[in-house]
């Protein structure tokens, strides 16, 4: 089997910053999370770049794929020198604040110990409570809902405006799209 694109997907640890170290998180120029990743790897500076496995046949060979967990995305734990040498790689397009390193501490520990598990996990859509949704596929295409819950977000309401009565339908996430936010801003593509 051959591989391709494969960069570790942790350098360092996933913990709280000490002494002069911060978390950082890196919004990258399109589809340059693993160029940054190779970069702060050459320069020893910590990471962590969620991945997922995918794999392709071509014709008589399986290629192994590492695809980017949240696509547009990079974590580190720097110095303010180190984040500057980040930055020379070329590939930031910014750096977003953390306001809680505890808790995106926490998440990135969460999603690391998934991977370590080998539990299948792909990108996937966020969901609030109140986004409103359009069925995409399936007999109900066509429809739009409201996310019911956090809990199971892909339990929907859908709404019968004419008779003001609503029905609760649970479908897999990937039959349907995000048209709204609770805020009723539309969705940026990215």
């Amino acid at each position: 089997m051959q591989e391709v694109g494969l960069i570790p997907e942790l350098f360092g640890t996933i913990e709280l910053s000490e002494n002069d170290k911060k978390w950082y998180v890196i919004h990258t120029k399109s589809r340059c999370e693993k160029k940054i990743a190779k970069w702060a790897l050459q320069n020893a500076i910590e990471y962590y770049l969620p991945q997922y496995d995918s794999f392709r046949v071509y014709k008589n060979k399986k290629v192994h794929f590492s695809k980017i967990l949240i696509p547009g995305y990079f974590f580190t734990k720097c110095t303010f020198k180190e984040k500057e040498i980040i930055v020379r790689a070329g590939h930031v397009a910014n750096f977003l604040l953390v306001k809680n390193e505890r808790e995106l501490v926490d998440d990135l520990q969460r999603i690391f110990e998934g991977r370590q598990t080998k539990l299948p996990m792909s990108e996937s859509v966020y969901l609030e409570k109140g986004y409103k949704v359009k069925i995409t596929s399936g007999p109900l295409i066509g429809l739009e809902g409201i996310v019911e819950s956090i809990d199971s977000p892909e339990s929907i309401i859908l709404n019968v405006n004419v008779l003001r009565k609503a029905v609760s339908v649970t479908l897999p996430i990937c039959d349907f799209e995000i048209i709204k936010t609770i805020e009723n801003l539309p969705i940026e593509d990215n």
